[in-house]
């Protein structure tokens, strides 16, 4: 029998938000993905997109895989659709983060210059 506890060791605790911080798809007429380190989790990350009118945060959990590029990539296309944008900027958490997939970093280029997330 499986204890509950166990749960923890596969479930990653996650916060999309820091104190204050809520950011919006649909700020400034143009696009925003946020991607952030999961804490205590080495080379796995979240990226997200707020939105305000259906009061929702659409999210990706990646790692810093080629089938983590994926993921992203297809995240960042259904923003895109959703939304009907040709752009979409990429801020990046304050927290240091070094990714090492090529594939990652090739989906990350297509998207534009990271901009730091305040927050």
């Amino acid at each position: 029998m499986m204890k509950t506890d166990a749960k923890k060791d596969f479930l990653p605790r996650i916060s999309l938000f820091s104190d204050g911080e809520k950011k919006s798809c649909e700020d400034e007429r143009d696009l925003a993905v946020v991607i952030k380190p999961v804490a205590g989790r080495k080379g796995e990350y979240l990226a997200y997109c707020r939105s305000g009118f259906l009061d929702a945060t659409f999210s990706v959990y990646f790692k810093d895989t080629l089938m983590g590029a994926l993921a992203l990539h297809e995240f960042m296309e259904m923003i895109r659709r959703k939304y009907e944008k040709q752009e979409i900027r990429t801020l990046v958490s304050e927290e240091e983060i070094l990714f090492k997939n090529e594939a990652l970093l090739d989906v990350l280029a297509d998207q534009g210059e990271p901009e730091k997330a305040v927050g």
